[in-house]
């Protein structure tokens, strides 16, 4: 059996968010266009990650920044902030972009 990577079955998912945990988080660029092909791009998220990260007092452990996605790995130190967390580094680095 084929899964196409966009189908149903993908946003079917099960994630646990347990306070107290680290947590790996991925972003997609829109449509999964490569924007992070652009050093420009890469800086604008960093820089936003980086003020994510002093605002919501998460520890950043690991990033990784691929053509088209983004892998986070942090430690939230607020409960209930990883909502707010993953809403908003992405957000604001897309529009800045």
């Amino acid at each position: 059996m084929t899964i196409h990577p966009n189908s149903e079955q993908r946003k079917k998912l099960k994630r646990y968010h347990i306070p107290g945990h680290a947590h790996e988080l991925t972003f997609s660029c829109y449509h999964r266009f490569h924007y992070l092909n652009d050093p420009n791009c890469c800086a604008l998220f960093i820089d936003e990650l980086s003020q994510a990260r002093e605002h919501f007092l998460f520890r950043l452990w690991a990033y990784v920044l691929m053509p088209n996605h983004v892998h986070l790995f942090i430690y939230p130190t607020r409960a209930g902030a990883l909502d707010t967390i993953k809403k908003t580094v992405w957000h604001v680095a897309s529009a800045r972009a």
